[in-house]
């Protein structure tokens, strides 16, 4: 069984290294249809360079293992499946919130 690290840091998914400000800020931006925050993750998902794509992101590592190696498809689509999103989300609700600001919040939601 292969074993991959998480898709992305819990610091970067609820932008951690950004002030409460900030994030009070963005939010207000998004809701008349800002760019912001999108802009923001965008910029800030890292590069790792695999053969053929030196700009590859998580996701296009997750594409180019599947296709390299076929007997990892099954597992990197039970591991980046939405039921485990919900319930990282669940988890982040349960264990998390409570330390957070609601627009802080509001953004991983």
């Amino acid at each position: 069984m292969p074993e991959f690290a998480d898709e992305y840091d819990s610091a970067r998914g609820l932008s951690g290294n950004i002030s409460d400000d900030r994030v009070i800020n963005w939010n207000k931006m998004q809701l008349p249809g800002g760019r912001h925050l999108i802009k923001y993750i965008i910029a800030a998902c890292p590069r790792i360079s695999v053969e053929g794509d030196q700009e590859v992101d998580h996701t296009g590592l997750m594409s180019f293992l599947k296709i390299q190696h076929k007997d990892y498809e099954v597992t990197i689509n039970r591991l980046a499946s939405l039921a485990n999103e919900a319930v990282v989300l669940k988890m982040l609700k349960k264990e998390f919130y409570s330390f957070l600001i609601q627009e802080r919040c509001e953004l991983s939601t």
